[in-house]
């Protein structure tokens, strides 16, 4: 997909509440995702943080929700300051990042049997 096609299919899915529609977009090439951030409204960056919250602590989407959302922070920060969903993304990371640690421990312990 180029960058026209996976903006368009955000937009639409935001639209629309279509979950399968934004979660393809989410797969694109690493290089387009600043692009289509920059050209999504700012409603639409809202929208779309909103939608990688929730998603966020799913184990097949993680690594792409976390991609999408350094992508926001770095092109759209007005979007982050004092913005209360950021501070519970904050907690998701945390969580997320315990969870990630104690699987590498439990696989070291077996490596180590």
């Amino acid at each position: 997909m180029n960058q026209q096609e996976i903006l368009i299919q955000i937009l639409e899915g935001l639209q629309t509440k279509n979950t399968n529609m934004i979660i393809s977009s989410l797969e694109c090439d690493q290089n387009l995702i600043a692009d289509v951030i920059k050209e999504l409204p700012i409603s639409k960056c809202e929208a779309l943080f909103s939608f990688l919250l929730k998603k966020i602590n799913n184990h097949k989407l993680q690594i792409n929700c976390m991609k999408w959302i350094t992508y926001l922070c770095d092109t759209r920060p007005q979007l982050f300051l004092n913005n209360s969903k950021f501070k519970d993304l904050v907690t998701k990371i945390k969580v997320s990042d315990f969870d990630q640690y104690e699987l590498i421990g439990k696989l070291e312990m077996i490596v180590q049997q």
